[in-house]
């Protein structure tokens, strides 16, 4: 009854067109896979920056990025011990960092900023004398 009312060739139809889709759909994927050689790959990994700097003597330009208010201030107090000066602060809050050099006459000056992603921290405005 099940062939003679047709059920059959319609349940091996559907079989065959499920078969095809999912044929179809595998080499879809090859071929996104292979085209130009090259998979969009977010490799950001939330909480780890991707700011490095050598600690034993931090560059100090305008533009230079830090991970952190923090460790932008350790940078800042390596870079005085480095320049032989004093550093002064003016300053120093969780988004904003304001340094000078405590030497009589010594122009030396910083300012810092988090920057609006919460995520850096930039060099802004750096003054400098003979000692950078």
């Amino acid at each position: 009854m099940y062939e003679f009312v047709g059920l059959r060739a319609e349940d091996e139809r559907a079989e065959q067109a499920r078969m095809a889709a999912e044929k179809e759909n595998e080499s879809n994927v090859d071929d996104l896979e292979l085209q130009g050689g090259e998979l969009l790959v977010d490799d950001h990994i939330p909480g780890e920056n991707s700011v490095f700097y050598d600690r034993e003597n931090p560059p100090m330009k305008v533009g230079i990025k830090y991970p952190s208010i923090d460790e932008f201030r350790a940078a800042v107090r390596q870079h005085g011990i480095m320049g032989q000066f004093e550093l002064g602060t003016q300053k120093s809050c969780k988004d904003l960092f304001r340094g000078y050099c405590k030497a009589e006459g010594c122009p030396w000056s910083i300012v810092a900023r988090l920057m609006p992603d919460k995520i850096q921290v930039r060099v802004l405005t750096l003054i400098c004398s003979m000692l950078t």
